[in-house]
């Protein structure tokens, strides 16, 4: 997904409870910071989590939001969050639907199919201003 393009759409379901629907959250603030992560309790997608969450205030303070999405399912991202003490919601793209249409999908041969670690950054009117591998 390049610089410059509409942020694809979606609604997932969220920690915390309820689903979040992307145009939502991207009409709510200035900025949307939507970050794709292979698996909870991994230790590289653990230190990324900590640190979005360490950052939020300062996020927060430039009117983003931030969103973490992975295919794991919901109570292991439940756990997560707790163990974590994230701060912000984590989706689950339980198919890898929304991962792929961000370009964000991984097939490992044998393990399966994941998140690809990717940060895109979508302004208010849905279009994606920075892309991160």
């Amino acid at each position: 997904l390049d610089v410059g393009a509409a942020a694809p759409v979606f609604t997932l379901p969220a920690t915390g409870g309820g689903t979040v629907a992307l145009a939502d959250v991207v009409k709510a603030n200035k900025y949307t910071v939507l970050y794709f992560y292979n698996q909870d309790f991994s230790s590289g997608c653990s230190i990324e989590a900590e640190r979005f969450n360490q950052a939020l205030g300062d996020f927060k303070a430039k009117g983003a939001e931030v969103v973490g999405v992975s295919m794991d399912p919901m109570d292991k991202h439940e756990e997560f969050c707790s163990a974590k003490d994230l701060k912000f919601k984590l989706l689950s793209d339980n198919d890898g639907k929304v991962s792929e249409a961000y370009g964000a999908d991984l097939k490992i041969p044998i393990l399966g199919k994941f998140s690809d670690r990717q940060t895109f950054l979508i302004d208010s009117s849905g279009v994606v201003k920075g892309h991160w591998l």
